[in-house]
């Protein structure tokens, strides 16, 4: 752990995240080309939570 970085240690796993409709996963759509979170789809109800701020950025 002494080579972990600060955000590496407190940054929040963001890969899937509740859905806002149903509580189901939902599951992070990232744009690869610009390594950009555009926000959590869920495939229970086909909602669709865009992300903002902070939550826009992808750890590679």
């Amino acid at each position: 752990m002494a080579n972990s970085s600060y955000a590496d240690r407190h940054a929040p796993d963001l890969t899937t995240k509740p859905c806002p409709k149903c509580g189901n996963p939902a599951e992070e759509c990232i744009w690869v080309e610009e390594n950009v979170r555009q926000g959590w789809y869920c495939p229970q109800c086909g909602e669709f939570d865009k992300a903002i701020g902070r939550e826009r950025v992808c750890e590679s």
